[in-house]
C-alpha cells in the first residue's frame, strides 16, 4: 500500500508540473510567437496539453491495471439471509431455498436433498388425497383430513426453514478445518433433527391416508363406519401431535 501511495505522489507532481508548463505558455502565447515564431507556437501550445492529458489518463488507467491488489476490495455479499418477508409456510419459498442453498453447501448436500424429497413426498400425498376425494361421496366428512394434511405440509415447512437458517449460518470454508469440526457437528445434528422430525410427521401422514381409505370402504360396503372413524381420527390426533413436536 505504502509502494502505490509513492507512486501517486509521484504521478501527481508530474502532472502538476506539466499542467504548470501548458499554462504559461499559454499565458505567454504572444511572448512565444516573438521569440519562436507563429507555426512553432501554434505546435508547442496544443502539444504540451496533449501530452498532459495523455499522461493524466494513461497514468490512471496504468496505476490502476498494475494496483488492482492494493485497493480496497468490495466485500463479497454474505449469503442471503431469509427475508421477513419469506413465508416459513410457503412450499414455494422453502423449495427455492433449499434449491439454492444445496450449490452453496456441498457439505450438505445429501441433508438438502433429503429435505427437497420430504417436499416431493408430501406433495403426492396431498394429490393422493386430493384423488381419494373425488372417488368418494364422503368428501364433506373428510374435512378434518383434508385440514390435517394441510397442516402437515405446513409444519413440514417450518421445520424446513430451520434446517435453511442453520444452512445460511453454515461456513463451506469454514466447516472444512480440522479445529471446527465440534462446532459444524452440532450444526449437522441440529439438521439432523429435524429431519427426522419431518420423517414422524409423513409417516403419519401415511398412517391417517390409510385409515382415510378403511373409513371409506366401510361406508361404501353399508356399515355404520365407526371402527374407521376412530381409527382415522387416532390417526388425526397422531399426525397433529407430531406437527407440534419440537427440540
Amino acid at each position: 500500500m505504502k509502494k502505490l501511495i509513492n507512486k501517486l505522489i509521484g504521478f501527481n507532481i508530474l502532472i502538476v508540473i506539466l499542467a504548470i508548463v501548458g499554462i504559461f505558455l499559454t499565458i505567454n502565447e504572444v511572448t512565444l510567437i516573438i521569440y519562436i515564431g507563429v507555426r512553432a507556437t501554434a505546435f508547442l501550445v496544443p502539444f504540451v496539453w496533449i501530452v498532459t492529458i495523455g499522461v493524466f489518463l494513461g497514468g490512471n488507467i496504468s496505476l490502476y491495471v498494475k494496483n488492482r491488489k492494493y485497493l480496497p476490495q468490495r466485500p463479497k455479499p454474505a449469503p442471503k439471509p431469509i427475508q421477513e418477508d419469506f413465508d416459513y409456510t410457503n412450499p414455494n419459498h422453502i423449495r427455492s431455498e433449499l434449491n439454492r442453498l444445496l450449490t452453496e453447501r456441498p457439505l450438505l448436500q445429501s441433508r438438502l436433498e433429503d429435505c427437497l424429497l420430504q417436499m416431493d413426498n408430501i406433495d403426492r400425498k396431498q394429490a393422493k388425497l386430493d384423488e381419494i376425494l373425488k372417488r368418494t361421496s364422503e368428501e364433506s366428512s373428510l374435512s378434518e383430513v383434508v385440514s390435517t394434511i394441510d397442516e402437515a405440509e405446513k409444519s413440514l415447512c417450518k421445520n424446513l426453514a430451520k434446517v435453511i437458517n442453520r444452512a445460511i449460518l453454515w461456513d463451506p470454508i469454514e466447516a472444512r478445518k480440522a479445529e471446527n469440526q465440534i462446532e459444524y457437528q452440532t450444526y449437522r445434528d441440529y439438521i439432523d433433527k429435524y429431519i427426522a422430525l419431518n420423517k414422524s410427521i409423513l409417516k403419519q401422514s401415511d398412517v391417517l391416508l390409510f385409515e382415510t381409505i378403511n373409513y371409506i370402504d366401510e361406508k361404501d360396503n353399508g356399515a355404520s363406519g365407526e371402527v374407521g372413524l376412530k381409527a382415522m381420527t387416532d390417526a388425526i390426533r397422531s399426525l397433529s401431535k407430531a406437527t407440534l413436536e419440537d427440540f
